[in-house]
């Protein structure tokens, strides 16, 4: 088997590389809000959530030890094979500043002596006893090419070895005690090894104290006494039996391993802090890749957690440990491969920590169930592709169909004069060759002329659409409009520059705009990975529900590493959308909005939404939320936006009717950077500011950098309309704006007056910056 070894990695210039454009300017350089890169040993990689892994269990250990090591002066080794004496161990490594390397109990696998020759340590922690790793393990370790000493420690039996790791390095007053008879919750008593308080981990049987634990107890000054594990692991008694010795228990359990793993990270957490840096993440479902984590995270200011195999969604626990933490970590790791974390939890957990998720696998050459056959000499091939997706069966959880269109952009085209529908299907996932090399659909002629005219007299054409489907992913899959000076096919609207001024493209055009490269109708659990789009009429993804005005709307929907070259409306389009993620998507001169929320009636939502990482110039907005319906829960954060022509703003949210609709809440505006946005006056409302809120409640904009036109009147970095609940405007920078805020309610600008939110609490609009020379009236 060839050796197979990922670990993500993210330059620091990742989000803003290389050096400013141009049309950009030195204030940007200057003010970047661009996280850096970790310079310790760690490399810890910012908004970034990195995996750690290899082939196996022990060389996964050894990547560990290169990934956060560049040598070590002690080394920890436990049994690979056996979790009793290993688990352990990580207070010990933590408190040495030491790897965790695994071997098989009768030998040291290669992998793991040249690691060790690497690090060249002068002494080699031996954790169990000759059961759990033989004498001819300790003398080849002793042979290896540093000659390390070798200490082993260990007891009569596992709960003797326990404590005579905890008599090792000591204690400040607390203890775990965790089940001997099973690893879930001794892995989870990691988190409180590697945190600052360094807590060491002792074993008890499920209804006693045993001899050697509570001797250790005694031995470690120990005042308070960490429960770990349900009563079914722990039963009630040893709480009894310990409060009666005189200790303080506390019990931290959950309802399962992963919701225990969240409450003992939940308490880890307080010994940091506020130093915490990360969250290492490794399955609960064996023990080796845990045991290496927590010495990982013990090294780099992180907490360990556990997380389900293969299961998308976070417990609901360790989301709000994630989510509580998001905005100050930056050292997340995920320890094991894609069989051990699946890519669908690990990229749940970096939309929760508001991060890049880890680099996903390149698929080309894995199995095709489906291999579709269709000609690139062009003839339109949508009734052929159609039918060989529509034979296709559907998948399993454990097993999805995979169609593959084997023919890329560097050999040939697939002509598709309409729409091709993935409908009422589930497990499916459809992709061309590779990232690099995209399976490309296009056709030279708009939807009206090909034919596909809907009742309103638009185009009713999408080129990808799924409608009630579920579980599907899209992936290297490319969209190419005819809406583009080169096509000699297309004389359907007059042709003259765009807003751009880029001469012979097709003006925008209403007839058109619902000709989306990508088009979700009520489907749920939809993954859009490395597509891109050309000259397309519409949005490169819109996501709905299945009809208008009903309650189907689409939900947990994610778009990574999308690039939409010059969409003639929007980069997306959500209307009725629960759980939205955008990752990385690249607008080049968008005719409208980089993102437009256009909920419009009595049920259309838009809420969970997060956007990070994206690049773009667009012509109109940046961010816009103005039709009926609630826009709530929205994460704006590490994006880089520019307009080279007149717009409104970079984000502008109007309540639309909150007397119908209710009132729209909890936008998050942090991080971004955004220039050449000449907004318009104070005669109509809120377009007269980088940020304008009107009828929202909680807003929060932190530490943007935006340029704004000079000279406009009350050209303010933001403009609050009756906005409710909390406010924050802190440590923004805004260029040419000539003040921070403007504060309106009931109609009237109340700046600096009594109804002023922020004159009541001035922590929350403290350090911002702008550089205009005042306003005009």
């Amino acid at each position: 088997m060839s050796r197979i070894v990922v670990v993500g990695v993210l330059l620091a210039s990742l989000l803003y590389p290389g050096s400013a454009p141009e049309h950009v300017g030195a204030w940007a350089a200057a003010s970047t809000a661009s996280p850096q890169a970790g310079s310790d040993p760690a490399g810890c990689a910012a908004r970034r959530l990195s995996r750690v892994s290899d082939a196996s269990r022990t060389t996964t250990a050894t990547t560990v030890a290169r990934y956060a090591w560049s040598s070590a002066d002690e080394l920890v080794l436990a049994s690979a094979d056996d979790y009793p004496d290993a688990l352990t161990a990580t207070v010990l490594a933590a408190e040495r500043d030491a790897p965790i390397l695994i071997t098989p109990r009768d030998r040291l696998v290669p992998e793991v002596a040249h690691e060790i020759q690497r690090l060249d340590p002068s002494k080699v922690w031996i954790v169990g006893g000759h059961a759990a790793l033989s004498e001819a393990v300790q003398q080849q370790v002793e042979a290896t090419a540093g000659r390390p000493r070798t200490v082993r420690i260990a007891g009569s039996d596992r709960y003797a070895t326990a404590a005579a790791t905890a008599r090792e390095t000591g204690t400040r007053g607390v203890v775990a005690l965790v089940s001997g008879e099973r690893f879930p919750d001794a892995v989870a008593a990691g988190a409180l090894a590697a945190a600052p308080w360094r807590v060491p981990t002792l074993l008890t049987p499920a209804d006693r104290l045993h001899d050697a634990t509570r001797d250790a107890l005694r031995d470690l000054g120990a005042k308070t006494v960490y429960v770990i594990g349900g009563h079914a692991t722990v039963r009630s008694s040893v709480d009894d039996e310990l409060r009666d010795a005189g200790y303080t228990v506390e019990r931290l359990a959950g309802a399962d391993r992963y919701s225990t793993s969240a409450s003992v990270a939940h308490r880890a957490v307080e010994a940091f802090e506020g130093r915490q840096r990360g969250v290492v993440f490794a399955t609960g479902s064996t023990f080796p890749d845990a045991l290496t984590a927590a010495g990982l995270a013990a090294r780099t200011d992180a907490v360990l957690a556990l997380v389900p195999p293969a299961d998308a969604r976070l417990p609901q626990e360790m989301a709000s440990l994630v989510d509580g933490s998001r905005d100050r970590l930056d050292c997340n790791v995920v320890v094991g491969g894609t069989a051990a974390v699946s890519p669908s939890t690990a990229d749940r957990i970096a939309w929760h920590l508001g991060v890049h998720p880890p680099d996903t696998p390149n698929l080309a050459d894995s199995p095709c169930d489906t291999v579709i056959e269709a000609r690139t000499d062009g003839v339109d091939q949508t009734p052929t592709i159609q039918a060989q997706i529509d034979a296709a069966p559907d998948g399993t959880a454990e097993d999805p169909t995979v169609v593959c269109l084997p023919v890329g952009r560097a050999d040939a085209r697939y002509r598709v004069d309409g729409t091709l529908e993935v409908t009422g299907r589930s497990w499916l996932e459809i992709r061309g060759p590779s990232p690099e090399d995209q399976a490309t659909i296009y056709s030279d002629l708009d939807g009206i002329t090909a034919g596909h005219v809907g009742h309103t007299g638009q185009s009713a054409r999408r080129h990808w659409r799924l409608t009630d489907s579920s579980n599907i992913t899209l992936r290297n899959l490319r969209v190419e409009g005819p809406f583009h000076p080169g096509n000699p096919h297309y004389d359907g609207i007059t042709r003259r520059h765009n807003n751009f001024g880029d001469p012979g493209y097709a003006y925008f055009d209403r007839r058109f705009e619902a000709e989306h490269a990508f088009d979700l109708r009520g489907s749920h659990h939809i993954s859009i990975f490395d597509t891109s789009s050309k000259d397309v009429g519409g949005d490169h993804l819109h996501a709905m529900g299945v009809y208008g005005n009903s309650d189907d709307g689409s939900t947990d929907i994610r778009l990574v590493r999308a690039h939409a070259d010059h969409p003639h409306r929007h980069g997306a389009a959500p209307i009725h959308v629960r759980g939205l993620l955008i990752d990385a998507l690249t607008v080049l001169k968008g005719g409208y909005d980089y993102i437009d929320f256009e909920p419009g009636g009595d049920v259309q939502q838009v809420h969970g939404v997060e956007i990070r990482n994206g690049d773009a110039d667009v012509h109109l907005l940046a961010f816009g939320a103005e039709g009926a319906g609630l826009v709530s829960n929205v994460y704006i954060h590490h994006n880089r936006i520019r307009s080279a022509t007149p717009s409104w703003a970079v984000v502008h949210v109007d309540g639309g009717d909150p007397a119908r609709y209710g009132r729209r809440s909890s936008w998050s505006v942090v991080d971004n950077l955004a220039d050449g946005f000449p907004v318009g006056t104070c005669s109509t409302r809120g377009t007269s500011s980088a940020f304008t809120f009107v009828d929202v409640d909680d807003v929060e904009v932190r530490r943007n950098r935006v340029r704004v036109k000079a000279h406009w009147s009350c050209n303010a970095l933001a403009h609050f309309f009756d906005v409710g609940g909390h406010a924050w405007l802190t440590e923004n920078v805004a260029v040419d704006a000539c003040t921070a805020y403007r504060w309106f309610a009931d109609g009237v600008d109340r700046t600096g007056t009594s109804s002023d939110y922020f004159a009541d609490n001035l922590h929350r609009r403290s350090g911002n910056e702008t550089t205009g020379t005042g306003c005009r009236d």
